[in-house]
C-alpha cells in the first residue's frame, strides 16, 4: 500500500466519522429531483483583515467557511448551494483542485 493510499483511507475513516448529512443544490435547479444528498465535512476559522493598532487588534474579522467533499458522492461548482442538515445553507464561492478521495470549496454564509 503506496502514501496516496494510505492517505485516502485516512480521509475515508475521517469523513465518516465528522461528515454531516447535506443537501447540495447545484446552480440554476428548480426541481427537488436535481438536488443531491451529500456529507460534508465544515471548516469555520476567523480571518484577521485590516491594520492593526499598536494593542494587536484588527479592524475587521471575516468568517472563512471551508467545505469538504467526497468525490465519490458529489463535485462542487461554484454557485451551487450546501444546506447542512440542522446548521445553515453555504454558497460555493471557488472549488480547489480535486486531492485523492476529497475536494475542498470555500464558501459563503446564505
Amino acid at each position: 500500500m503506496g502514501w496516496r493510499e494510505i492517505k485516502d483511507k485516512a480521509r475515508s475513516q475521517v469523513h465518516s466519522t465528522f461528515g454531516m448529512a447535506a443537501t447540495y443544490t447545484p446552480p440554476g435547479a428548480t426541481l427537488p429531483e436535481q438536488t443531491l444528498a451529500c456529507s460534508v465535512r465544515l471548516f469555520e476559522s476567523t480571518t484577521l483583515v485590516g491594520d492593526f493598532d499598536s494593542q494587536g487588534m484588527a479592524e475587521q474579522a471575516i468568517a472563512a467557511p471551508e467545505l469538504v467533499f467526497l468525490v465519490s458522492e458529489v463535485s462542487p461548482v461554484v454557485g451551487a448551494v450546501v444546506a447542512i442538515t440542522g446548521l445553515r445553507s453555504y454558497r460555493v464561492e471557488y472549488v480547489y483542485p480535486v486531492d485523492g478521495i476529497t475536494v475542498k470549496a470555500e464558501a459563503s454564509r446564505v
